[in-house]
């Protein structure tokens, strides 16, 4: 299992525990990421420091067994750091694969670049699919309570996982 460990705020790590009947678990020390100065814990290394949310797939189909696993995640684009289009920390989607689940690649490039919280990720026909709640300009170009643009359910579609159809 994969899923998001949030130690403070929002902002979390994406963990990893085993169970063989989804009742007892076991969290292994992958000595991965240091939290707290420790590094025994079952954290796993991406390249973002924060992170809001994590989905996996293992895709059986890849003839590349490096990129067995697939990976979705929202890191977090602190102010400063990269420019925002709406001039405050936000939330994207960026990629990366694995060949056991455990020892990640993340894509240097975001899949798509907009604020974007994902909510599922999925393969099918052939297609992997990402669902995700975003913020677009309305039709008069302003985003938000002061606009006509709003939050809304969104899905971007790729056929490699590598390229992303920019529109949702």
């Amino acid at each position: 299992m994969w899923y998001y460990g949030m130690p403070v705020f929002l902002q979390g790590i994406p963990c990893y525990a085993e169970s063989k009947d989804g009742i007892s678990w076991i969290k292994p020390d992958l000595g991965q990421v240091e939290i707290q100065g420790n590094k025994k814990n079952n954290a796993l290394l991406l390249t973002d420091e924060s992170i809001l949310g994590v989905s996996v797939i293992k895709d059986d189909d890849d003839p590349d067994p490096q990129r067995r696993y697939k990976m979705v995640y929202n890191p977090i684009q602190e102010r400063g750091k990269v420019a925002t289009k709406y001039g405050r920390p936000r939330s994207t989607l960026r990629t990366a694969t694995s060949p056991d689940g455990i020892k990640w690649m993340p894509n240097i490039d975001y899949a798509i670049d907009v604020f974007a919280e994902q909510s599922s990720f999925f393969k099918f026909n052939g297609l992997f699919v990402v669902h995700a709640q975003a913020v677009f300009p309305g039709e008069n170009g302003l985003v938000g309570p002061s606009g006509d643009g709003s939050r809304q359910g969104y899905a971007w579609v790729s056929a490699d996982f590598d390229t992303w159809l920019e529109a949702p």
